[in-house]
């Protein structure tokens, strides 16, 4: 249950606007007796019809069952008649698409750590029966500079049956699966062609499915025609090639499941990285703590020198929420996971 009928404004002091979605705000806050920061995602009714409200309620059913490193915490929420209030974990560093414009494209020692910690993530959901569904730069937070992230933004996830999968079409265009941008029945695998986008964008600097029109980039990704850029191919391992061409298979059978891609030897090679990372996750679990609510009623639930390609950031720049938004039918969530 939320927390009414106390207000969010009665503990969290919101702020600046950090970002605004197709129905929701994102806002700064501090929490008024412990000073810590927050976002708080700001979700108004009048914008909420019986599909965009089934939205945040799969969110909010989500996250309350995700407690690991590399995803946002989920604080608490509270509803009132005007609008639904998320408290999430404020990660301050900005996210993935943004460090690309920025500082321009990752070596492959810095994609590796990255892509370690988006693995992560997804393995987590993975073998929780939770498909995201709309993994993108812009749900990619940076926690700290040394390429450690969290992902964020769980509003089309969803629990999901192996045996009869989805088959609403949801997420961004430049990132979805071909069977989700052909209306087929997909499995979580749609996540790790997703992750096979993120890769080639942080070394290539763009999406491998780029145009300035997005029904083409869906034609593109509907075919699976995609190449490595021939000026900048040369500069990475044919290991990582691999790894993308892998996690870009076509065939969602064929395509790397996470824990191929967490296996693969461009991930394994340096395994001094990947064991200090694993040891950093750890030590992160055991230290984690959250606000203090024992006094109020609660419902806590639980840098590369090499330039980017050009790219017009208005067209790979999309909203908090995904510009393409589809019904999501009805699906039970596993009995061990209710």
């Amino acid at each position: 249950m939320p927390n009414t009928p106390d207000s969010v404004y009665d503990y969290y002091d919101i702020t600046d606007i950090i970002g605004e979605g197709t129905f929701s705000t994102v806002g700064l806050a501090t929490h008024k007796f412990t000073n810590e920061k927050y976002a708080v995602k700001v979700i108004s009714k009048d914008c909420l019809d019986k599909q965009k409200r089934s939205y945040v309620d799969w969110e909010i059913s989500i996250l309350t069952k995700c407690s690991h490193p590399n995803i946002v915490d989920f604080i608490e929420y509270f509803e009132s008649d005007e609008d639904i209030c998320l408290v999430l974990e404020w990660v301050s560093n900005g996210d993935l698409f943004e460090r690309i414009v920025k500082k321009g494209v990752f070596t492959e020692e810095e994609a590796r750590l990255t892509m370690i910690s988006i693995l992560s993530a997804v393995e987590y959901l993975h073998d929780r029966s939770i498909a995201h569904r709309d993994i993108k730069p812009e749900n990619i937070l940076f926690n700290n500079e040394r390429g450690d992230v969290k992902l964020a933004d769980f509003g089309l996830s969803k629990f999901y049956d192996e045996s009869t999968g989805l088959d609403s079409a949801c997420g961004t265009p430049a990132y979805s699966a071909p069977e989700i941008s052909s209306n087929q029945v997909y499995r979580k695998s749609v996540d790790m062609w997703s992750v096979g986008c993120i890769l080639y964008f942080i070394l290539y600097g763009k999406p491998p499915f780029y145009s300035d029109d997005e029904s083409t980039i869906c034609r593109l990704v509907s075919k699976g025609e995609w190449s490595f850029p021939s000026v900048m191919a040369k500069n990475h391992s044919l290991s990582v090639q691999n790894l993308i061409k892998g996690l870009l298979d076509r065939d969602p059978v064929k395509r790397l499941t996470v824990k191929q891609a967490l296996n693969h030897d461009w991930i394994t090679q340096s395994q001094s990285m990947v064991l200090e990372y694993l040891s950093t996750i750890q030590e992160d679990s055991i230290s984690s703590t959250t606000i203090d609510t024992t006094n109020r009623k609660s419902s806590i639930l639980s840098s590369s020198s090499t330039k980017p390609i050009s790219i017009k950031q208005s067209l790979l720049r999309s909203s908090l929420n995904s510009s393409v938004e589809y019904a999501r039918g009805y699906l039970t969530p596993p009995n061990n996971l209710m």
